[in-house]
């Protein structure tokens, strides 16, 4: 997945951000180095999108 995408799909609406949210959720239980940078980039989309 590519970072820049997360903040459209956060905006983009709901449905498309719970995918991204899946994604780092399953990263994170697998010990992956890329669920960190995911889940900032959720974050910081997030912040954005209020």
């Amino acid at each position: 997945m590519s970072l820049p995408i997360v903040a459209d799909a956060v905006a983009l609406n709901r449905h498309a951000r719970k995918e991204p949210v899946d994604v780092a959720t399953l990263l994170k239980k697998r010990n992956s180095s890329q669920a960190i940078p995911l889940q900032e980039a959720l974050v910081t989309a997030g912040r954005t999108d209020e």
